[in-house]
């Protein structure tokens, strides 16, 4: 997407903020009855903006803020000097109250979309500085390297010295990585950094947007970064094919006191403060009385191995390289009589109503897209305790909508706010019958 382009030479627009979007944009209604959408702005707001021509002919129209003429009690000072040009977050000008609010209200607005009056917790934020992954965009514009985020509706890298969402050992990264990656980029060449922060150091990957072979000038360059900086295996790639840079010693996260071994590229929740308190949840929610558990879109294993000090456990996942390393996992902790993986593309083959018979308890755990297959199979079970997990309240809800339609009862829901400055939220809910 291009950078939008804004009138200059025309009288800015005064309009008064009404609400915040599901963006996280504030809305306003000109006197000609079009809807202006305004970012870094609060309800109640008077603001003067300017507006996009290229939305002349939309229903919604864009605006750029100009001026904050009447400001909200709940606006603070954005902790991050980036903010407003960096793509990354959206609330920063929200006061913790007001956030935490707007962030529940969005969830309680996708429940009443779908009927379902369960209770809502307030939201756990996690928050400064526990980010341990990261996705880095890095061009090079003449001699310097621009390495950060994608600007705010544009394409083009936003140059960054940190990031206060991070983990503060990835900042500490940034400037030598900036230098490492000088000789291995032509002008206006792009690529990915992706970086997470494991028990053991960090795991990275480059991947070149465009066919690249390393020179032996270039990969020592970005070997001596990573044994520099603890970052124990460093992968390069592009359409020439993947190549093992650097392999100090095999990355491995923990999980609930387990020790798993984790593959390349693999997902990792975002924090690992976070990720404890979510397991801590659904381990309240499990009945005692369930010993046989389907852990179904398991991953790598964060919910399996804590389940599986309780229960025996049979996980289901779409990636063979997760299953095939929570399998390892597994036998190497002497966990293979309690925890077993099994590759399977749930979307398309989801376990059938008749297979949940061998199982007291289900969790899952979908991808942002949901899980409608697999929830039609439950609809159908004999299962007693469903536990769900989803970083989508508008799936979620589908979802849930279609359980409590089949005769389960929605118990509270627990909010885990993992992405701080977001519009984003974890939901956690038990369904029983």
């Amino acid at each position: 997407m291009g950078r939008l382009i804004f009138y200059k030479d025309v009288e800015p627009l005064r309009v008064t903020i009404t609400q915040l979007n599901s963006s996280g944009e504030g809305m306003a209604a000109t006197e000609g009855g079009e809807t202006v959408l305004v970012p870094f702005v609060l309800p109640g707001e008077v603001v003067e903006v300017s507006l996009d021509p290229a939305s002349v002919r939309s229903a919604v129209r864009r605006g750029r803020l100009e001026k904050i003429v009447t400001t909200s009690p709940h606006r603070q000072v954005p902790p991050c000097p980036y903010f407003g040009r960096c793509g990354g977050c959206q609330l920063q000008h929200l006061d913790p109250a007001f956030y935490k609010a707007y962030k529940k209200e969005l969830v309680a607005e996708a429940f009443q979309a779908h009927k379902l009056e369960t209770p809502l917790l307030d939201p756990v934020v996690f928050g400064p500085g526990v980010r341990r992954r990261i996705n880095f965009k890095v061009t090079k514009q003449q001699t310097k390297i621009l390495l950060g985020y994608h600007q705010r509706r544009s394409h083009e890298v936003l140059d960054i010295d940190h990031c206060p969402l991070l983990l503060p050992d990835f900042n500490h990264l940034l400037a030598p990585l900036k230098e490492a990656l000088r000789s291995c980029l032509m002008e206006k060449e792009e690529a990915n950094i992706f970086l997470t922060k494991v028990q053991n150091g960090f795991e990275g990957a480059i991947v070149f947007e465009s066919p690249k072979k390393l020179s032996l000038s270039q990969i020592e360059a970005l070997t001596t970064w990573a044994i520099q900086h603890q970052v124990i295996r460093l992968m390069a790639q592009s359409s020439k094919g993947e190549e093992l840079l650097v392999h100090q010693a095999s990355p491995h996260v923990d999980f609930s006191g387990v020790s798993v071994l984790f593959p390349p590229h693999a997902f990792l929740q975002t924090s690992e403060a976070a990720e404890a308190h979510m397991v801590k949840i659904v381990l309240s929610l499990l009945p005692p009385s369930a010993k046989r558990v389907a852990d179904l879109f398991s991953g790598l294993g964060t919910f399996s191995f804590p389940l599986a000090g309780h229960a025996a456990v049979e996980a289901f996942d779409g990636d063979l390289k997760a299953v095939q390393y929570l399998n390892l996992s597994a036998q190497h902790n002497k966990l293979p009589h309690l925890l077993r993986a099994t590759q399977r593309d749930l979307f398309k083959y989801p376990v059938s109503s008749e297979e949940l018979k061998a199982y007291d308890a289900v969790i899952l755990d979908p991808p942002r897209a949901g899980a409608v297959n697999q929830i039609k199979q439950l609809m159908g079970s004999s299962i007693e305790t469903i536990l769900m997990v989803s970083c989508n309240a508008n799936t979620f809800a589908r979802d849930a909508h279609l359980l409590v339609k089949s005769g389960y009862k929605m118990n509270e829901t627990h909010l885990v706010d993992q992405f701080l400055w977001s519009p984003h939220m974890e939901l956690i809910s038990s369904f029983s019958r």
